[in-house]
């Protein structure tokens, strides 16, 4: 009985810190499941990637072929974060064998010792600029990596970000890098592993080149 009691005890706290926001909530959804959430995410990252340092004037039309990459496969995840039933964050992957060759063609070049199919790709993950500092993003992240860790034939989790070093507009005032974020959740930057990426800043007529450097977690 002490047992089923330290138990309940346990899994309340871990939940705690979205349960006590009342309206903020969790929910996790795979493959098909993600389909009747694809606007809103992507409409969530076209919101969020507008930002610095990606400064990214995209569409709908453009970036939902991406999310919806992810409703085709069974391994597909996205853990959403709502308040009400408003969506206000996202974290969403798929294993990197099942991405498009651009993603997995990095990794094949600079580290041909990396199994591919070990590897999860954390494709987006992003959350409104009003929710943020309270440790939402956190547990999003956490969340989707226990969905992840449950596949025992992957070993490690990876994601690309932008290199904020060739940014070229100027750094907001207020701006704050998550690369300390990431530090703390056990990721390490790969300097060697790199890919290319274009897309319109805002205000260009012109899609730019843009470099996106890998972060690598071992399980």
């Amino acid at each position: 009985m002490y047992k089923l009691i330290s138990t309940f005890v346990l899994n309340l706290f871990v939940i705690l810190p979205l349960t006590a926001k009342d309206s903020i909530h969790l929910q996790t959804f795979k493959g098909e499941s993600i389909n009747p959430y694809v606007k809103d995410i992507t409409d969530l990252c076209i919101t969020v990637f507008r930002e610095y340092p990606y400064c990214y004037e995209g569409t709908e039309e453009e970036y939902r072929p991406f999310i919806e990459h992810y409703a085709h496969s069974d391994n597909g995840i996205a853990c959403l974060l709502f308040e009400n039933d408003y969506p206000i964050g996202v974290a969403i992957g798929m294993p990197l064998n099942e991405m498009r060759e651009q993603y997995m063609d990095p990794f094949i070049t600079a580290r041909p010792q990396e199994n591919c199919d070990e590897l999860f790709y954390l494709g987006e993950f992003v959350l409104l600029k009003e929710y943020r500092g309270r440790g939402l993003g956190k547990e999003m992240y956490l969340e989707l990596e226990d969905l992840v860790r449950e596949n025992r034939n992957v070993k490690k989790m990876c994601f690309c970000k932008i290199d904020e070093t060739n940014s070229e507009p100027t750094i907001p005032e207020n701006y704050r890098s998550l690369d300390g974020f990431w530090e703390k959740l056990g990721f390490d930057q790969c300097d060697d592993v790199a890919m290319e990426a274009y897309w319109h800043d805002i205000g260009q007529i012109e899609a730019s080149s843009h470099k996106l450097v890998y972060w690598l977690k071992s399980f």
